[in-house]
Parts: C-alpha cells; structure tokens; sequence
C-alpha cells in the first residue's frame, strides 16, 4: 500500500518515435546509399557543437533515419568514442516526449541510468531499459515533414523497391522483464503481445506500440548460442534490425541486387529477406511482405 509520502508517478506519455540513428564514419556516402536502396529523401543536415558531430535527417517511407558522424576522427569527443567502442551501427531510437527535463526526472526517480542530459534531450542506457539504447527527445524536429498537415505516409509507394513501411524495430534485449518494465511502465507502451517465437532463436517477443511504432523485444532461451551471441559477442545497442514491409519481395530483392548489396534469408520471419550488417556499414535491413 502506498503511504503518504510515496509519490506514484504516472508512465511517461510517448507521442511517437522520432527517429532512429545509424552511428558512421562518414554520413555522404551513407546517405546516397540511402536514397538509392530505399528512395530515402534527406530534408535536413545539422552540426551539434558540443559533441562536435554532424547529423542528416532523411525518410525511408514513414520512418526517418538519422545519419549521425563525428566531426574529426580522434577519439577524444563523445560521439567519437562511442564509434571507437561501437563501430558504425544502429546507436538508438529517439521518443518525442512533451517535455526533456520532466521525462528526465521522472527516470530518475524510477532509478533509471541516464547520460548526455541536455534541456532538450537525454539518454537512458541500455542497462536500464533491458539492452536498448533510447534516447528521449522534448521538441519536434525542425521541418520534419510528418508534422505538416499534408503528411502522406504513403508517399513512397510505386518506388521499385516496392517499399511501403516500417513494420517495425526489432531489438535483442538482455534482460526481458527489466524491457518490459521499461516499455510497458515507465514510458507507456502499449504491450500488443507476448509469444513463443522459433526465430531468431528460441525464446520470446514482446511486441510493444509507441506512438504509431511497433518495437519487438526478442529474448532468448539461451543467449550464449546462435544470432544472440553473435549479435553481443561486440558492444551494442540492442537495435538488431529495421523490418519493413514490402508489396514485392521479388521486387526488393532484385532493386538491393542491382545496387550491389548482399541478400540473405531474413532472420526473424521465415518468409522475408535481409541485407546483413557486413554490407550496409554495420546495420541489418529486414524486408517482409505487406500484411
């Protein structure tokens, strides 16, 4: 029973996930890799001089990527340090709260890690949430095209890739009832479901909604074997993969072929495919068929 002096404080309203960082060395090369796999269109570039970093915003149908790059190579800045650690890689997704500092303090008090805190936005380590990297964010985007009132998130259609949307992001978490706790409780994720799974490996997924984004928590019986302790056998950050959806499968494939990326089975569905980590500069594109 709560007594007098304990405060309950409510989950953390979430209204939509913003976007999600691919972490590299040089954001040019990547971002035309971008435009040219998925029809991505870049909307804006920014430089953070704290951390001396450069960012490029761009949208693969409804879902934005961040490019995110240290300004020079030596190790000696934050974002520098954590590709020296990391590699090029998914680094996080960002969830648009109301307000940084409420949301800041609100973690806190749940005991939650949290680093880089800035007025605007802040992030919550991985031991924390179960294995993800999130970072919260307290303001839109600066011309960030979904928040135009003639947003179509359908805009991609009829690109030859046949891409249509994110289904949804897919992360491996250490620890399953610490990323419940994260998603379901103290932000407020809505839990979808909660089954066996054979992929990627036996265990469980957890399917989660904030905002209009699904994410998928995948645990593991056993983690020390197959995709789990491949995926951790290096630092990471718990994103495993983007999974969008596709009308075409055939038409996906032959469009990432054709631009001189590999194909493999995809791992979380039996019926998909994918472009591993090796080569799309360290990040893992899951592709299924519209459902």
């Amino acid at each position: 029973m709560s007594g007098p002096d304990i405060q309950v404080r409510a989950a953390i309203p979430v209204r939509r996930i913003l976007h999600t960082i691919h972490a590299v060395r040089d954001i040019n090369p990547l971002r035309k890799v971008y435009q040219d796999v998925f029809g991505a269109i870049a909307f804006a570039e920014r430089y953070h001089e704290g951390e001396e970093r450069d960012m490029a915003l761009l949208y693969a149908a409804n879902h934005m990527i961040e490019l995110m790059a240290p300004r020079r190579s030596e190790p000696d800045t934050t974002f520098a340090r954590y590709l020296d650690r990391f590699g090029e890689s998914f680094h996080s997704f960002e969830l648009r709260v109301e307000s940084a500092p409420e949301s800041a303090e609100s973690c806190k008090a749940h005991g939650l890690a949290l680093s880089t805190v800035y007025p605007l936005f802040f992030f919550v380590k991985p031991q924390s949430t179960g294995g993800v990297l999130v970072q919260f964010c307290g303001k839109p985007l600066e011309n960030d095209p979904q928040d135009y009132h003639n947003w179509n998130p359908d805009w991609i259609e009829g690109h030859p890739s046949s891409l249509r949307r994110l289904h949804h992001i897919a992360c491996l978490v250490r620890d399953r009832e610490a990323a419940l706790r994260f998603f379901t409780e103290i932000i407020d994720g809505k839990l979808l479901s909660d089954e066996r799974v054979a992929l990627p490996q036996p265990g469980r997924c957890v399917h989660v909604l904030l905002g209009d984004t699904k994410v998928a928590l995948y645990s593991a019986d056993n983690p020390k074997t197959g995709v789990f302790a491949d995926y951790f056998a290096q630092p990471r950050s718990g994103i495993y993969a983007l999974v969008w959806e596709v009308d075409s499968l055939d038409a996906a494939r032959q469009h990432i072929e054709a631009r001189g990326f590999e194909i493999e089975p995809a791992s979380l569905q039996y019926c998909g495919i994918a472009i591993p980590e090796r080569s799309f500069s360290g990040v893992r594109h899951e592709f299924v068929p519209c459902s």
